[in-house]
């Protein structure tokens, strides 16, 4: 797992969530999972092979639900050479006392998308670690 220094910088926390995307192109699903910390709930909890799923098929769990793939399978790829309009929901939402809470939408088969990675920091031990709360279509 994955671990960042109490306090990091939006920067440190953004080179952690890249890093986790590039594990995700390089479709190392599973270093991907053990880079992040578990979701404490079972039921909340995705294997590395339903995120693919999920990914794969644009945040639905059945192929195409969303009419957005248009029958293409959907497929995480380098944020270095995404292109489009850079996105805007990168962000790192830091409020009061509360842990940063990260927005990262994904580069989909090239081209960055407005499918999210919802990310949150959480305390460990002594350590800061991500955990991935959902992804969505924002």
């Amino acid at each position: 797992m994955r671990t960042l220094d109490p306090g990091a910088s939006d920067e440190e926390i953004l080179d952690a969530v890249l890093e986790w995307v590039r594990l995700l192109a390089a479709d190392d699903y599973a270093a991907a999972d053990a880079f992040l910390k578990p979701h404490p709930d079972p039921h909340y909890r995705l294997t590395p092979q339903q995120l693919r799923t999920y990914i794969a098929n644009y945040g639905a769990w059945e192929s195409d639900i969303n009419g957005i793939a248009a029958g293409r399978t959907m497929r995480v790829t380098s944020p270095d050479t995404a292109t489009g309009d850079y996105p805007t929901r990168i962000e790192i939402w830091r409020e009061d006392d509360m842990l940063p809470h990260i927005e990262f939408a994904l580069p989909l088969n090239g081209v960055w998308s407005d499918l999210t990675a919802i990310l949150d920091i959480e305390e460990g031990t002594g350590r800061w670690v991500l955990a991935l709360e959902q992804v969505h279509v924002l």
